[in-house]
């Protein structure tokens, strides 16, 4: 697989877009995922806010059962 940006051997691929990513493109995100931009990681974090929120409010209605 190559590159997205470089056209060299990708080592990675972006958790959120799927992009693959060489060496020099990857980033690690807040989480420690590997991520192609400043864009996805914060997609990823609101992404990963959103799921919290619902886990919890799906706890809350399971007590109140």
């Amino acid at each position: 697989m190559k590159c997205a940006t470089h056209h060299s051997e990708a080592v990675a691929v972006c958790v959120f877009c799927g992009r693959a990513l060489c060496a020099d493109c990857a980033k690690s995100c807040a989480t420690q995922r590997i991520v192609c931009s400043d864009q996805c990681a914060a997609a990823l974090t609101r992404a990963d806010q959103a799921l919290e929120l619902i886990l919890q409010k799906s706890l809350q209605s399971a007590r109140a059962s």
